[in-house]
């Protein structure tokens, strides 16, 4: 398939996957030179040295349930992308935050994300949760409640060392501010608030 769009991306651009001046940026947008020629050589330089790189991964047998929706836009030419909808993507997070294995090290950025789907009140899509336990966990506990999510937030949340959390997504913050507040009280107080869709 990564043939395929390096193909299409020659086709269309009229350049090699492979050239340093045409390559995938964040977001999965094709970037070239194209209109650079007004920035300075130390512009140029500090654009390139600047360069982001992101991992694209795809999912061969992506777990089932999860409801999707196509999103239109224009820049930098119009296309439409089939994205998954806000409450399916919350329920992948929770299957990070409660099934990721962190080793030594806790991933701050699922409690940073955790915070963003509470705090807009964006419910879970509870059958896709389901799906992902069964398929990450090979577990057949039967039908996964409301009620079962919130007792392994708590227990997770109690098993972490929250500072680490805290730690590890400070230098993607612009105001690390927001951090004073992480602690395990906190957390326990945004569980009550993890809703699903029907409710």
């Amino acid at each position: 398939m990564l043939h395929a769009l390096a193909a299409q991306m020659e086709q269309k651009h009229g350049c090699q996957h492979e050239d340093r001046e045409c390559h995938f940026k964040r977001k999965g947008l094709l970037l070239s030179d194209e209109g650079s020629e007004g920035l300075s050589a130390r512009n140029r330089e500090a654009r390139d040295r600047s360069a982001v790189e992101d991992r694209l991964e795809l999912d061969t047998t992506p777990p089932p349930l999860a409801s999707t929706e196509v999103k239109t836009h224009l820049l930098p030419t119009p296309f439409q992308v089939r994205l998954y909808d806000l409450p399916s993507l919350f329920a992948g997070k929770l299957h990070a935050m409660l099934f990721r294995d962190w080793k030594s090290r806790v991933k701050g950025r699922d409690f940073y994300d955790f915070i963003w789907y509470v705090s807009r009140r964006v419910p879970v899509n509870l059958p896709h949760l389901e799906a992902r336990v069964m398929q990450s966990e090979g577990q057949q506990a039967g039908r996964l409640t409301i009620t079962a999510v919130q007792v392994l937030l708590r227990e997770r949340i109690h098993g972490i060392d929250i500072a680490a959390a805290a730690e590890d997504v400070q230098p993607f913050l612009r105001d690390p501010r927001e951090l004073q507040l992480w602690n395990e009280d906190f957390f326990m107080q945004l569980i009550p608030d993890v809703r699903t869709v029907e409710s």
